[in-house]
């Protein structure tokens, strides 16, 4: 007989904030497509525009990768798919981290080669009714679009990511969040050319896709080791196992029918799956008593939403 796990994502007061996490995720989704034009639309031939270009072309996939996940794991689980469709953010977050990490690594070869090349960028003046304005002002105007309120989206998504747990939002909003230096940067890059210096529109474009080679590095990192159900990390410091683990091997610890446990957890999306093995202290245990111990640790916090408890062999 196959076990099917309930079907449930968020708590009812955590519900709340997912739609206002996937209302700013459309405001995102709809502000980068906008981003992107703009900064198209200005690109001429200067390297660090077409940095920012691509770098706004690539931020639309963190919101619809959210967005779209969002939906599918709200699926029921059923006999083919009993633990859910919980990895499906995970697939997301992998897929966006080596988007990430490929592009960063183009844009750095990219501006490499122009500076071997010395290709000298020239930016054009265009006629705007009747009057010819130096195309540079439009690129400050569409780099300072490009990182202001991306700014003021990542720092209004960061607690929600936190909350609800998701990575995907976790890492927009940082990406979202660091947006002001590589718009501040591109803009000293324009006027760089402007001032004559050829080379510093290629220098920041360098300079940007490094900065997005480690988020991207990072981000893919931890996407890997979570689709390898690395154990459970903190989200805010991935080096260390996430607090729940200990907080449910204090429970365990506490039951005085408990002789001694091992625990084994993995996290789906924003909910945990786990293991508890237990050798009790006597050979005589009731299913009541373990079934007590199951719903105090799933009321215990809401990701712990699926626990199995094993009990083994006791010591003779």
């Amino acid at each position: 007989m196959r076990h099917i796990t309930e079907s449930f994502e968020f708590p009812p007061e955590l519900i709340p904030l997912f739609k206002k996490a996937r209302k700013y995720e459309w405001i995102s989704f709809i502000y980068m497509i906008s981003s992107t034009f703009f900064s198209f639309m200005v690109m001429a031939n200067s390297q660090t525009m077409k940095t920012v270009w691509l770098e706004d072309l690539l931020g639309i996939i963190p919101p619809a990768s959210f967005l779209i996940a969002s939906k599918i794991v709200y699926w029921k689980p059923n006999k083919n798919f009993p633990y859910g469709f919980h990895k499906v953010n995970g697939i997301a977050y992998l897929i966006s981290s080596l988007a990430l990490f490929v592009l960063g690594f183009y844009l750095l070869l990219d501006g490499s080669f122009v500076l071997i090349k010395q290709e000298h960028p020239q930016i054009p003046y265009v006629t705007v009714f009747n009057h010819n304005i130096w195309l540079g002002y439009f690129m400050i105007i569409a780099l300072m679009w490009s990182s202001i309120p991306s700014t003021f989206l990542g720092y209004v998504k960061i607690p929600l990511a936190y909350s609800l747990y998701d990575k995907i939002l976790l890492a927009d909003s940082k990406m979202n969040k660091a947006s002001w230096t590589s718009g501040f940067a591109s803009i000293l890059g324009i006027i760089g050319i402007s001032l004559g210096f050829w080379w510093a529109d290629a220098l920041v474009g360098i300079i940007i896709s490094i900065d997005i080679i480690k988020d991207g590095y990072t981000h893919l990192k931890q996407a890997t080791l979570d689709i390898i159900d690395e154990v459970p990390k903190s989200l805010e410091n991935n080096k260390k196992n996430d607090p729940l683990i200990l907080e449910v091997k204090e429970i365990v610890k506490k039951e005085k029918w408990v002789e001694s446990s091992k625990l084994r957890f993995r996290d789906d999306c924003h909910v945990f799956f786990g293991e508890i093995f237990i050798i009790p202290k006597s050979a005589l245990v009731s299913i009541e008593i373990v079934k007590k111990l199951q719903d105090k640790i799933k009321q215990h916090h809401w990701r712990l939403h699926d626990v199995v408890i094993m009990i083994t062999a006791p010591k003779t």
